[in-house]
């Protein structure tokens, strides 16, 4: 007697939509995405978005999970899911995930906008995480937007001091945020009090739930990319130091 032949194991794929698209990742392959003619989901090329780099993140899946990793050296991702959002802050930055969630790639804001806009990329994969929610549609939108953090006068102006290095030199490596120090000198109020000032605000904006990162680095990377801040915001008036 033969031996039973046994059934093909079906090999997991993940579902990645955008914009009426659905593409299919299988195991053990990388896609990119971004702008470029080697993206394999373009995203951002007609019309040009030049928020969108021409690599600006990698999906792959593997044993269910898909690893979204940051190719792009100026702009931001973020993943999200039902409960929780995280920031890749640099090149190479990745977070592994299974389940539903959504991956947010940010827009060019018009001089107008009053909201934070981003290429939304939503993705189901077949290993364990959050569902997708059966109320919830899935929309085909290119877009989601969020309003945009309220800050004081004095916090834009201070926000702005640390993110000097990186508004007025992007286009170098790595560029830091300014030291606690500098910006003191800058702004002509005390070390103590930048830095508390500095801490307290990220703090703040990461209590309502903005990715912020766990320092002021991090912080004034997310304010550049998400142009919280600008250079307009350097020539702003200082603040008086009447309200500290």
């Amino acid at each position: 007697m033969s031996p039973p032949t046994e059934e093909p194991t079906e090999t997991p794929t993940a579902t990645v939509r955008y914009a009426g698209e659905v593409l299919v990742l299988a195991e053990r392959t990388d896609v990119i995405v971004g702008r470029g003619s080697a993206a394999g989901l373009t995203v951002g090329r007609s019309p040009v978005d030049t928020r969108v780099s021409r690599q600006h993140l990698s999906l792959s899946l593997d044993d269910g999970m898909v690893t979204v990793t940051r190719l792009s050296r100026t702009q931001l991702v973020l993943v999200r899911t039902a409960s929780s959002t995280f920031s890749l802050d640099g090149p190479g930055d990745s977070v592994r995930r299974g389940g539903a969630f959504t991956v947010l790639l940010p827009r060019t804001p018009g001089p107008d906008d009053a909201a934070l806009a981003y290429h939304r990329l939503d993705i189901e994969a077949p290993g364990p995480g959050e569902p997708a929610s059966a109320d919830t549609p899935r929309p085909d939108a290119t877009s989601e937007t969020t309003a945009k953090p309220v800050l004081s006068d004095r916090d834009q102006v201070l926000l702005a001091a640390y993110a000097r290095p990186l508004l007025l030199h992007a286009g170098d490596d790595e560029p830091a945020a300014a030291t606690h120090q500098q910006v003191a000198q800058t702004l002509h109020y005390s070390y103590e009090w930048c830095r508390e000032r500095i801490d307290r605000l990220r703090r703040r904006l990461a209590d309502e739930g903005w990715p912020v990162g766990p320092d002021k680095d991090s912080l004034c990377r997310w304010a550049v990319a998400m142009r919280i801040v600008s250079e307009d915001d350097l020539s702003s008036d200082e603040p008086d130091g009447t309200d500290v």
